[in-house]
């Protein structure tokens, strides 16, 4: 995500990039809904993909705005603070219903993922 936020702040917006970090979310929440199994390297592939993906819309966003290398330092220190919690948390859960709560999270975020990619295709008048 480092990676990309510098990138972006550096490079010029690519408009496209808005609906591939919300189809990304959408599919990681679709992957969780379903309780995938996927092998370690298509996983890192995957969060390699998203990272640079969403670090480069945050660091294009911010940048306009004046944001410094300190700012963008600080959101991916809390995206890996948050996510590293979560998902140790989740790894921890063996009770059968607690699995069944998390993979109903993941529906609900493939949901949001869905209904925003429906906003950004929407015809502006």
């Amino acid at each position: 995500m480092a990676g990309g936020g510098l990138a972006g702040a550096q490079l010029p917006f690519q408009p496209d990039l808005p609906l591939l970090t919300t189809l990304l979310f959408g599919a990681a929440g679709a992957l969780v809904a379903l309780n995938a199994a996927l092998p370690a390297v298509l996983v890192a592939v995957f969060a390699g993909i998203a990272g640079l993906s969403h670090g480069y819309v945050n660091g294009a966003s911010m940048a306009p705005e004046g944001a410094s290398v300190l700012g963008l330092a600080g959101v991916v220190t809390a995206v890996f603070c948050v996510l590293a919690i979560l998902s140790a948390q989740v790894a921890t859960l063996r009770a059968g219903w607690t699995v069944f709560a998390v993979r109903v999270a993941g529906s609900w975020i493939a949901a949001a993922g869905l209904l925003m990619v429906g906003w950004l295709l929407r015809p502006v008048t």
